[in-house]
């Protein structure tokens, strides 16, 4: 997924902390060898800010990061019955292990930016 933001409302620091702290950044491989870590920038000072929130996680957690810094070159969307998988069914066991203690997450140490208001 391709995620815009107004920087006004929330910075590209704090979205690189919430996939940090969210996605397995600490992890060198990922399963089957399918995914992994990154942030796609679209300018250099992206770049610059993505690797400087990657560096500060690292030094918190004491562990190395696997989250990569790349140029944003293209995008390539998921099969159709992935897309909305959480929205469409989230009682799916997938959804529960794994998304819902994410969003718990983020409601917890976020939520002054990740609720409505």
């Amino acid at each position: 997924m391709v995620v815009s933001f107004d920087p006004a409302a929330i910075g590209l620091a704090t979205l690189a902390e919430v996939h940090l702290r969210t996605h397995s950044a600490t992890r060198a491989r990922s399963p089957r060898g399918k995914y992994r870590s990154a942030i796609y920038v679209f300018e250099v000072g992206q770049r610059i800010e993505a690797e400087k929130a990657i560096a500060q996680f690292a030094a918190e957690t004491d562990k190395a990061v696997h989250t990569l810094v790349l140029p944003f070159k293209g995008f390539k969307a998921s099969d159709e019955r992935y897309q909305n998988y959480y929205r469409t069914d989230p009682s799916r066991p997938f959804c529960q292990r794994y998304i819902d203690p994410k969003l718990d997450f983020i409601r917890k140490h976020f939520s002054e930016i990740a609720l409505p208001r």
